[in-house]
């Protein structure tokens, strides 16, 4: 005879994507509902399939700028939560974009209903490099310097989403 063993309920979500993402770009994450034991529960009387269950995410941030988290588009991902449809256990290549290259590291974690996240997605979001812009220029003495005396010149790059560009290597003009 053949025994078949069908996973337990849902009790909790697996979020992989890319571990890198450039503020602004796409991160296709994909979810997958397991049971206690770690089973993907994808066939059986607890298929988590055709189902969209609202989840909200959490672990990012909006931009100094105020660009806001999303997942699928949606802004609220993060705050009051999005329907996320699932098909065998799964949820597939949702689109999250970050924007927030300040506080990177981060960790995206989801949960609905009493499932949370057990293996949640760290992601190190950095500056989008293509749109860099200065931001403030500082001199040594308060921008009120002498002629003819050397002095020391800050300047700060921001790029479009109003993080700090750390590795801007362009012009200084």
């Amino acid at each position: 005879p053949v025994i078949t063993f069908d996973p337990g309920p849902a009790t909790n979500f697996v979020i992989t994507g890319d571990a890198s993402q450039v503020s602004g770009a796409t991160n296709l994450i994909t979810i997958s509902a397991r049971d206690a034991d770690g089973n993907e529960v994808n066939q059986g009387v607890n298929n988590y399939d055709s189902i969209t269950p609202t989840l909200v995410f959490a672990g990012a941030t909006a931009s100094t700028g105020g660009n806001q988290p999303t997942v699928s588009a949606d802004v609220n991902a993060f705050s009051t939560g999005l329907a996320v449809a699932f098909t065998n256990g799964q949820a597939v290549d949702l689109p999250m974009i970050l924007f927030n290259s300040d506080e990177s590291p981060v960790t995206i974690s989801a949960t609905t209903g009493g499932i949370v996240t057990s293996t949640s997605l760290g992601v190190t979001v950095t500056p989008e490099a293509a749109s860099y812009r200065f931001s403030s220029v500082a001199t040594t003495n308060s921008q009120t310097e002498v002629a003819g005396t050397a002095f020391e010149v800050t300047l700060v790059t921001l790029d479009q989403f109003d993080n700090l560009a750390t590795a801007y290597t362009g012009p200084q003009t």
